[in-house]
């Protein structure tokens, strides 16, 4: 678990699997272990890739809640081998672009009744 105030306190939670494959298990252990400790981002990290169920709920909760989550796979662990830190520090930035992206539609969208 990391922890930062810079111009807003955020937790992000990680997890590092060495695994040819992380499973949709994996993540939805760690949305429970967020939850509990109230943290904002999950970031998971393997040796291997993740399961397209795995992106997929990651976009769903990215979607309908408060979490963010970071998927970061062999491909981009050897990008950052090859590149260094600036590649790695880009690929967040990236990230971070594209959940913005998503989330944003969550204040497009007016509330239904179910979620008050």
């Amino acid at each position: 678990m990391a922890e930062g105030a810079h111009l807003h306190f955020s937790r992000w939670l990680f997890q590092c699997k060495n695994t040819k494959t992380v499973s949709l298990a994996d993540l939805a252990k760690e949305v429970g272990m967020a939850v509990m400790l109230r943290a904002h981002v999950i970031v998971l990290v393997t040796t291997g890739r993740f399961a397209a169920s795995v992106e997929a709920y990651g976009r769903e909760l990215m979607d309908t809640q408060y979490l963010q989550v970071i998927l970061i796979d062999r491909s981009t662990i050897n990008a950052y081998q090859r590149g260094g830190s600036t590649t790695l520090l880009g690929y967040l930035h990236e990230t971070a672009q594209a959940t913005m992206r998503l989330k944003r539609a969550q204040i497009e969208r007016p509330l239904s009744s179910d979620s008050l």
